[in-house]
């Protein structure tokens, strides 16, 4: 219905919304994609009912007004850029929610959840009234922004496991199978500490879905998911990452997206690398690296990107974001970077990249990193595009060998990578710093004659390739080294690198 008058600035208008009639569980529209009708109801499992009410909120299922563009699902990215958009819009926006379910006399819901956080429930349901009567449960729920979340409410029968940092509910098939969780959650729970701080700015709540194949569903402080057993592996990493979450977000100092997907998707890597090494943590890097780099604008010109502080597609806020932490990490170390995210966490602040950078320098970082901020977090100036132009060892003294290293950046956004020369007995490795369109040259002294250069290790996404590999033949003295070419996954390697640096 039209408004008799347009709202003027800063007006509000209350409105009464009454849904009536059977609501029916659908999954449509990705059945309409193709999607087989048992795989679409695990994911679009959205329902209300005596024992489990679950509605995720835009995105997913609309119970509350709404205004937005009609996409098409299917069509590309274009959903979950509009989805969120339109969290980005309602960020700062005031939520009030009251909460009134009707249940069975006699089995009232132990646990509410509103945005991903738990509400204390009221329940009037006096001993000595008819069975037929219907029992009233109430909360209240308030905070001076959403953040970057789509308004959900949970509200469930389920009994409680509390446990350190956490509470987990479950349905009676799952509460033997929750110890797994819980057990699993004491053991990665130090590792996460060391990164954010000793507690949680919100507990964590796990939250068993009712079938133990419905998709996971992951919000402020919840994951809503099947608590059956499942292998150990996959276990430990859902669990660093939502703890993580649990560490940043709080329901009335909401973090930005980048900051909260970011850190998660960061801190699960480190946990990668802790149990499987580096290189397997650089693997889930690289897996979002196509996207990013497709998504990327081909030059600043082209468009203005999306800089983290206002991201709404997933590649950006969770795929770049863990990249950038990565970056800072290489770029300072464990123990500042850790420091500043322990502070920025606690810090209220809304402005989390200026804060982030004053952090680090408390920290004991002395370098300067504002092009790093300037081209990596304030702006998008797309990623760095490298090549390794040519390859030049020469002999030196005692065995030595001087390698000099010609490397162009093609990119917008400048960068600081890794240069490795290695030989048949050891290697060096330095830290270059390449601007935005331009090129440089590194001089490295090895032990023995040189066997291979490599630049960048994959923790800097580039446009096309994220590691570059040049084999080193060397020929006569004074002459440019010939190379092979080796190719490793995420890489590429020079083809004529043999013009000597000037």
């Amino acid at each position: 219905m039209p408004l008799a008058k347009p709202l003027a600035p800063g007006a509000s208008i209350a409105l009464d919304v009454a849904y009536s009639g059977a609501i029916g569980q659908s999954a449509q529209r990705l059945i309409t994609l193709g999607t087989p009708e048992a795989l679409a109801l695990r994911s679009d499992w959205d329902e209300i009912s005596p024992d489990f009410t679950g509605l995720r909120g835009f995105g997913n299922v609309v119970w509350y007004p709404v205004s937005t563009v009609p996409v098409i699902l299917g069509d590309g990215s274009r959903l979950f850029d509009e989805i969120g958009r339109h969290k980005l819009s309602l960020a700062h926006t005031r939520f009030h929610l009251r909460l009134a379910v009707e249940f069975p006399h006699g089995d009232p819901p132990t646990v509410a959840m509103v945005n991903g956080f738990p509400v204390s429930l009221t329940v009037a349901d006096a001993p000595g009234l008819d069975a037929d009567l219907s029992g009233i449960a109430t909360a209240d729920f308030e905070t001076p922004a959403l953040g970057f979340l789509a308004p959900s409410v949970f509200v469930a029968v389920r009994k409680a496991h509390p446990a350190a940092n956490l509470t987990a509910y479950t349905t009676p098939d799952n509460d033997i199978s929750v110890q797994t969780w819980l057990m699993e959650a004491v053991v990665v729970t130090p590792f996460v500490q060391d990164w954010l701080g000793r507690q949680p700015r919100s507990p964590l709540t796990l939250l068993d879905l009712p079938d133990p194949d419905d998709a996971p569903f992951e919000t402020g402080a919840l994951l809503a998911t099947g608590l059956h057993t499942g292998p150990t592996g996959p276990l430990d990493r859902a669990l660093v990452h939502t703890l993580s979450h649990a560490w940043v977000e709080s329901p009335s100092q909401p973090p930005p997206a980048w900051i909260s997907e970011g850190i998660a998707t960061f801190v699960e890597s480190l946990w990668i690398e802790k149990q499987r090494g580096r290189d397997s943590a650089i693997e889930m890097l690289e897996s979002d690296r196509g996207a990013l780099a497709l998504a990327e604008p081909s030059s600043p010109g082209a468009s203005a990107g999306e800089p983290l502080a206002v991201a709404v597609a997933p590649v950006y806020y969770r795929a770049k974001a863990a990249y950038v932490f990565w970056m800072l990490r290489d770029l300072t170390s464990d123990e500042a970077l850790g420091a500043a995210l322990r502070a920025l966490i606690a810090e209220p602040q809304d402005n989390k990249a200026a804060s982030l950078q004053a952090l680090l320098k408390q920290a004991g970082v002395t370098r300067d990193l504002s092009w790093f901020f300037s081209d990596w977090i304030d702006a998008d100036k797309g990623l760095p595009d490298l090549t390794i132009d040519s390859v030049f060892p020469s002999p030196a003294q005692g065995g030595t060998y001087l390698v000099a290293i010609h490397i162009t950046n093609s990119g917008y956004a400048a960068t600081d990578v890794p240069v490795t020369v290695r030989t048949a007995k050891n290697s060096l490795t330095e830290r270059v710093f390449i601007p935005a369109h331009q090129s440089t040259s590194e001089r490295m002294v090895v032990i023995g004659p040189p066997t291979q250069v490599q630049v960048n290790d994959g923790v800097v996404p580039e446009t096309t390739a994220s590691v570059h590999v040049t084999d080193v033949s060397m020929q006569s003295p004074g002459q440019p080294a010939s190379t092979g070419q080796r190719a490793p996954r995420g890489s590429s390697s020079a083809s004529d690198p043999t013009v000597a640096p000037q």
